[in-house]
């Protein structure tokens, strides 16, 4: 059985092709169990697989503990062993009952802290945490959700062990402030637990003024009425991808940005209105709004002229409103793709998924089938008007110089939203076949209407 395993790994694929392939086998490291469960499995196949797990040590870089009182030393100082001279990833929870033992266990594993690479911590009790390690090479630290509270100040002395720290993952309902101290060599920061202060938003902004990539939740988004008063807005010159929260959108600026996720409701579009100007690159734009009518979609439409993919969740409470609003935007999409129509609605639009959801009933919301292929015809087809000044006339000079090729749609999802009727699924072949891929509602099913 061993040579039957053994033979096509270890006999006749080189040494570094069998330890890719090994390598491969082990899961995510957003998976901390089954990713440290994985080379102990891989074992269990042969001998020959084992000797062989053994021996790759990038294979047990990953290591997660919960230290008990039952929990065995010298089984995880024979882990890091196998893993040589790697860099490691650690997960480690500190419960409760993290008592002497435990505190033995975790010494022995920050003997090894100038290898440690990413660090995720849940303290689930900050008074038996009494650990203060040097991690030289640590470049990322996740803190998880815990019960506990006051854990930013037992965790500060990591941050300022860390020189190569780059990213910080925040997830405590603790006050995060402590940790960034050092928050100029910060380049992505997610608070995932939110903020829902003024004051707290703008000092980690201005903490942190090199980041590449921000998540700031706020835990009362949807009740929350963004303050009228204007503030100096922060630069974020480097930022680049951007989840925010309406209070973020109203303190910073960031030109160079590529990535925008939004969540809100329609108090919010006017601090959303007021920071879309000042990212002129903005490529990606996903939007998650709680909305009345399809006007406050619009104005956001206009100021996002360069975004290429835009993905919209729409979420209604009052009925009807929903087909109302998605029939409006499916029009003005389709509007301006000609000369003699005025200017075309996100130009550059190639990637667009619309979700639907409406909270005041289950109903299956109906949606203009012409309209909707009305508009992906336009976009796969016709041509757009974009610099032509009002005072030139439609001669075919002015066409040769002023018109340009709209960007065509190369793919199309729509959720939440009834099956189209056989007509419209007939007129989304030819659009099929030129390339356009289609999901979620616009796929044919067996229970199409005829």
């Amino acid at each position: 059985m061993d040579s039957l395993f053994s033979d096509p790994i270890m006999t006749f694929l080189p040494t570094e092709l069998a330890e890719r392939i090994f390598i491969l086998c082990v899961p995510s490291l957003d998976l901390p169990q089954t990713t440290s469960r994985a080379p102990v499995l891989l074992c269990l196949v042969s001998k020959s697989w084992r000797d062989y797990v053994y021996n790759i040590p990038a294979l047990w870089r990953t290591i997660c503990l919960h230290p008990t009182r039952n929990s065995k030393v010298g089984a995880m100082n024979t882990w890091l062993t196998r893993s040589g001279r790697n860099s490691l990833v650690v997960f480690l929870k500190v419960s409760r009952f993290f008592g002497s033992e435990g505190g033995v266990f975790v010494a022995a594993l920050f003997a090894h802290s100038a290898r440690i690479h990413t660090l995720r911590l849940c303290l689930e009790s900050v008074s038996v945490w009494n650990c203060t390690p040097t991690l030289p090479r640590l470049e990322r630290l996740e803190i998880e959700p815990s019960p506990s509270i006051g854990c930013a100040p037992a965790i500060s002395p990591i941050v300022n062990s860390a020189p190569r720290l780059r990213e910080i993952v925040w997830s405590s309902r603790d006050d995060p402030q402590p940790v960034l101290a050092n928050g100029n060599q910060l380049r992505k920061l997610s608070l995932l637990s939110g903020i829902d202060d003024l004051s707290q938003v703008k000092t980690v902004l201005q903490a942190c003024p090199h980041l590449t990539y921000l998540a700031i939740r706020d835990p009362s988004t949807w009740t929350r009425t963004t303050p009228s008063e204007s503030v100096a807005r922060i630069p974020l010159m480097d930022l680049a991808t951007l989840e925010a929260s309406p209070i973020t959108l109203q303190l910073c600026v960031a030109p160079n940005l590529l990535s925008l996720a939004f969540t809100g409701n329609h108090s919010h579009i006017p601090s959303l209105l007021s920071f879309l100007p000042g990212s002129p690159r903005l490529r990606d734009l996903k939007l998650t709004l709680r909305l009345e009518c399809e006007h406050q979609f619009m104005e956001i439409f206009n100021s996002v002229s360069s975004v290429v993919f835009l993905e919209v969740t729409i979420i209604t409470t009052a009925p009807n409103h929903l087909d109302s609003i998605i029939n409006n935007i499916l029009k003005a999409l389709a509007r301006g793709m000609t000369c003699w129509e005025g200017n075309c609605v996100l130009p550059c639009l190639q990637h667009l998924i619309i979700h639907g959801h409406q909270l005041s009933t289950s109903d299956v919301v109906s949606i203009e089938c012409d309209t909707l292929v009305d508009m992906l015809e336009r976009r796969q087809y016709r041509l757009l008007n974009r610099h032509i000044p009002h005072d030139v006339n439609l001669s075919i000079q002015s066409l040769v110089h002023g018109i340009q090729p709209a960007a065509r749609l190369k793919s199309f999802i729509l959720n939440g939203y009834g099956a189209l009727n056989h007509h419209a699924l007939h007129r989304l072949e030819p659009l099929r076949n030129q390339g356009l891929a289609l999901g979620g509602t616009l796929i044919p099913t067996n229970n199409c209407e005829a």
